[in-house]
């Protein structure tokens, strides 16, 4: 009954473990690779900006320009609105369904603010030009906060190993004379 208990129902519990454990860290790659191409596109928003709006002061057409842009540019955003170009020509969605499914993709706070901001002029048909510059200020003063709370945080990081390592030794040595002298 032992050994019947060791050859059938061990080597399960055993491959059991194991597949657990697997989608474990399956998931937690994708988790991982999931927050990376957020990130990415997180720091590549204020820049496309940039570019759109110099374009759309230009005169020319939001979608026109969107496409020039990514037309020059190689990174995961100009991709992903490129992708959502050929939809669009392709006749799969509307111009402001693409860019609202793009955003939900993605979740990303920047690009849905991008996004919400522009369809919302473009179906008010107020001037999109000015929808994408106030947002393309907007979204690099945030950029630049959330860069200067990252390096506030890196600062405390420092901070804990450098009293660690300096002040405790020095108040080390400073107790050493009193600790002989009260002996």
């Amino acid at each position: 009954m032992i050994i019947g208990l060791l050859l059938h129902i061990l080597p399960g519990i055993l491959l059991a473990g194991a597949g657990i454990c697997l989608m474990v860290v399956e998931k937690s790659r994708i988790s991982s690779k999931a927050a990376k191409m957020q990130q990415e596109i997180e720091n590549n928003i204020p820049e496309f900006l940039d570019l759109l709006k110099t374009e759309l002061e230009v005169g020319v057409p939001v979608e026109i320009a969107i496409y020039n842009i990514c037309e020059k540019k190689d990174d995961l955003l100009s991709r992903e609105f490129f992708r959502t170009i050929k939809e669009m020509q392709l006749g799969a969605s509307d111009w402001s369904s693409a860019l609202e499914s793009l955003a939900d993709r993605y979740h990303v706070d920047t690009l849905t603010e991008f996004v919400l901001e522009t369809t919302t002029a473009y179906k008010n048909g107020t001037s999109i030009a000015d929808a994408v510059r106030r947002k393309a200020d907007s979204i690099r003063k945030t950029h630049l906060l959330s860069i200067k709370e990252k390096a506030g945080r890196a600062t405390n990081t420092v901070l804990l190993p450098m009293t660690i390592c300096q002040i405790i030794p020095m108040l080390i040595f400073l107790m050493i004379p009193t600790m002989l002298q009260a002996m």
